[in-house]
């Protein structure tokens, strides 16, 4: 009756799953936001301790070589005011934030990493108080469609705690 997507049924599945796996950790407000094109999440709805965030998450993009050709995805975070008109852009060109909350951990021109190919680094603490929403944007700068691109895929997680908050695979989207 709560749900807001898919992940969010994951104590549930795990519960069923405990003929199976009967030492099987449940944790009740354990949930992954699984996205969608366009979709939106609230932070606050994924975090393990309740009305707490992360001081620190971490946006990961991956991808990989497809069919012998080197491919370039970009990605941005924009900070939006309540308005929602631009407050800040982080990408490619402009690796940090005008607040240096955001840092964009550099351009990855190839998909050639092992796990994420670029991340983007932010400090919840330090974002600039009119910024009200961070809006992550991902675009192929090769022209490629995404959902032509091997194994591309996205996820925001806890930089301390390494937990995903939500993920998103890009291919066939």
């Amino acid at each position: 009756h709560s749900g807001r997507d898919f992940g969010t049924l994951v104590p549930e599945i795990k519960g069923f799953s405990q003929d199976l796996v009967p030492h099987i950790q449940i944790n009740p407000r354990e949930r992954v936001a699984v996205m969608r094109k366009g979709g939106n999440i609230r932070l606050q709805d994924y975090c393990r301790t309740p009305d707490k965030l992360p001081e620190r998450v971490t946006f990961g993009l991956a991808w990989d070589v497809t069919d012998g050709v080197n491919i370039d995805l970009d990605a941005a975070a924009i900070c939006l005011n309540s308005d929602l008109s631009v407050v800040d852009i982080v990408f490619w060109s402009q690796l940090r934030s005008n607040d240096g909350s955001i840092i964009h951990g550099g351009d990855e021109r190839e998909g050639d990493e092992i796990g994420d190919d670029e991340k983007m680094y932010i400090n919840l603490g330090f974002v600039n108080p009119s910024v009200e929403y961070i809006g992550i944007v991902i675009n192929s700068y090769s022209g490629q469609e995404l959902d032509d691109v091997a194994r591309a895929s996205c996820h925001l997680f806890d930089s301390g705690q390494g937990y995903d908050f939500a993920t998103y695979t890009l291919s066939n989207a």
